[in-house]
């Protein structure tokens, strides 16, 4: 299952892409630690992600497989019931705006793909606005810190 989102951040490209990747913890409401496990940040780093969603805990061993600043960033996170590959493009609006967009794609293991299967459509919608959200919280953290 695939959702994407965009928005619109006043602040330079070269601060946002940094911000976007290294304070996910600070702006990111489902995020509550990342730690490096290996490498510097830049492509081929290991990190472990906890995440809370909804009161449930979520352990990811993630990958950084794409990292070129200030355009391209991704990173594939691997856990007990799905995947997630999440990507984000960066484009430059003039000296001071900045479009990301945000590229989602989730795979499920066991019941929980067959869940997707069978709910993808409401997965879809809760997915975008869930984006929709986070990218908010990123626009509001980039706006103080890029200033």
């Amino acid at each position: 299952m695939r959702t994407t989102a965009e928005v619109t951040i006043d602040a330079p490209i070269d601060c946002v892409f940094e911000r976007t990747n290294n304070d996910v913890a600070i702006w990111s409401d489902t995020v509550e630690d990342e730690t490096l496990v290996s490498g510097d940040g830049g492509l081929g780093s290991r990190y472990q992600i906890r995440t809370v969603e909804r009161g449930t805990e979520m352990i990811f061993d993630s990958e950084v497989t794409q990292h070129d600043p200030p355009n391209v960033s991704e990173v594939v996170m691997k856990g007990d019931s799905f995947d997630l590959r999440v990507r984000y493009e960066f484009a430059s609006l003039g000296t001071k705006r900045t479009q990301v967009k945000q590229i989602t794609d989730i795979r499920g293991h066991g019941s929980f793909r067959i869940i997707l299967m069978l709910f993808g459509w409401l997965g879809k919608t809760a997915g975008r606005k869930a984006a929709e959200k986070e990218l908010g919280k990123l626009k509001e953290h980039c706006e103080v810190k890029c200033e």
